[in-house]
């Protein structure tokens, strides 16, 4: 999935400003380089960030690694 791919799915759910934040770790880990969109936007209804202030690169990686294990096989 490209940059703009991800940042548009973002948008889409309302957490542009949340990429904005999480955009150069996300670009430089290639975390969701290999994901689909598809994927992308079930992962985003399962977890809700929409009430995270402030959220660690580390703590969207846990949370999307948990996701990956448990919901993608």
């Amino acid at each position: 999935m490209t940059n703009e791919q991800i940042a548009d799915t973002f948008e889409y759910f309302g957490l542009g400003q949340l990429y904005q934040h999480l955009r150069t770790p996300i670009e430089l880990s290639g975390i969701l380089d290999s994901f689909s969109r598809q994927d992308l936007e079930a992962f985003l209804e399962v977890y809700d960030f929409s009430s995270y202030r402030q959220l660690l690169f580390d703590e969207f990686r846990y949370f999307f690694l948990t996701y990956q294990k448990g919901f993608i096989r």
